[in-house]
C-alpha cells in the first residue's frame, strides 16, 4: 500500500471527481478525512472507501467557510496526527455570459471554487510546515485556461484557481510543500449533469466558436436535444462531440506523486482532456 503512511484530505468527496479521488487513496491505504455537504451521499462514500479497510472520518460543512476549514484541518491533526495531501475538489457550475449571470451566482461561484480552495490551501499549508511537508492538489478545469462560452462565472473561477495555485506553490516550495493543479476535460459528474439539465439562452452553448458541428451546437442550446446529447448518456457509454469517450471520474495520477519525486512536480498545471483543449468542460 504505496500510501499507508498518508493522510489525506478530499474536499467535495461525496461526489464526481472527489469521490473518486477519496476511493482511490482508500485502495492505496492512506487514512481519510472526507468533506462534503450531503449526509446521504457521504455516507455512501464512506461504505466505499471502508472496503479498502482504511481509516476515514466525514465532516460537513460549507468549503466558503474560512472556519469551517480551519476546524478540518484541525480535527484531521487531532484524529490522525498530521495531513499529508490535501485536494481540492469541491466546486459548483453555474451557466451563463457576464449579461445573464446575477450578482448571487457570480458570488456563490467564487466562493465555492476560488474561496474554499484558499481557505483549506492556507490552513493546510500552516499544519503541513510543522510536519515537513506535504502536497496539494486543485482540481481546476479546462476551461480555466482556454475558456468556454456561457459559463463566465466558472472559467474565470477556474483560472483564479490556477494563478492561485502557482502563486502559492512559489510562495511554499521551500518549506517542502508541493502545490499542483489538474484541469480536467468533460467528466461524466452528477455536477455536469446537473448543469446540462439546466435550461438556459443560447448564449450558454458548451461548444467554443464555429468549431463545433451544427447538431453539437443544437444539442447544448435545446434542453430536449441535450437531454439525449453527450452530457446526458449513460455513464457505461459517455462521449465529447468528437466522438472520444467522455471518461467516468477517477482518481487523477497527480493526487498522488511519490514522496521521493513530490518536491520535483511544483506550480505544475496537468490539463487532462478527452479532445480538442478549447471543447473543454
Amino acid at each position: 500500500m504505496r500510501h499507508s503512511n498518508k493522510v489525506v484530505i478530499v474536499t467535495g468527496a461525496t461526489s464526481g471527481i472527489g469521490a473518486a479521488v477519496a476511493e482511490g487513496f482508500a485502495a492505496a491505504g492512506a487514512a481519510l478525512m472526507l468533506v462534503g455537504r450531503d449526509r446521504a451521499r457521504g455516507q455512501k462514500v464512506m461504505q466505499l472507501v471502508h472496503k479498502h479497510d482504511c481509516q476515514a472520518e466525514l465532516m460537513l460543512g460549507d468549503v466558503a467557510d474560512s472556519a469551517f476549514a480551519d476546524q478540518v484541518i484541525g480535527s484531521t491533526v487531532k484524529r490522525f496526527g498530521k495531513v499529508s495531501v490535501l485536494v481540492n475538489g469541491a466546486g459548483i457550475i453555474r451557466r451563463g455570459n457576464a449579461v445573464e449571470t446575477s450578482d448571487d451566482e457570480w458570488r456563490q461561484t467564487f466562493e465555492a471554487n476560488v474561496n474554499g480552495v484558499f481557505y483549506f490551501s492556507r490552513a493546510a499549508v500552516r499544519a503541513m510546515r510543522t510536519s515537513g511537508g506535504g502536497s496539494i492538489v486543485n482540481i481546476a478545469s479546462n476551461v480555466g485556461l482556454v475558456g468556454c462560452p456561457g459559463l463566465v462565472a466558472y472559467c474565470a473561477s477556474k483560472g483564479a484557481v490556477v494563478s492561485l495555485t502557482q502563486a502559492m506553490a512559489l510562495d511554499h516550495a521551500k518549506e517542502q510543500i508541493s502545490i499542483n493543479a489538474v484541469c480536467p476535460g468533460a467528466v461524466d459528474t452528477p455536477m455536469l449533469a446537473r448543469c446540462a439539465s439546466r435550461p438556459k439562452p443560447a448564449s450558454a452553448s458548451l461548444w467554443r466558436g464555429s468549431s463545433a458541428s451544427p447538431r453539437a451546437r443544437r444539442c447544448a442550446i435545446s434542453p430536449t436535444r441535450r437531454r439525449r446529447s453527450w452530457l446526458r448518456k449513460p455513464m457505461s457509454t459517455p462521449s465529447s462531440p468528437n466522438g472520444r469517450k467522455m471518461p467516468a471520474p477517477t482518481a487523477p495520477r497527480s493526487t498522488s506523486p511519490p514522496e521521493d519525486r513530490r518536491m520535483f512536480i511544483e506550480a505544475h498545471v496537468v490539463a487532462v482532456a478527452s479532445g480538442r483543449p478549447r471543447i473543454a468542460m
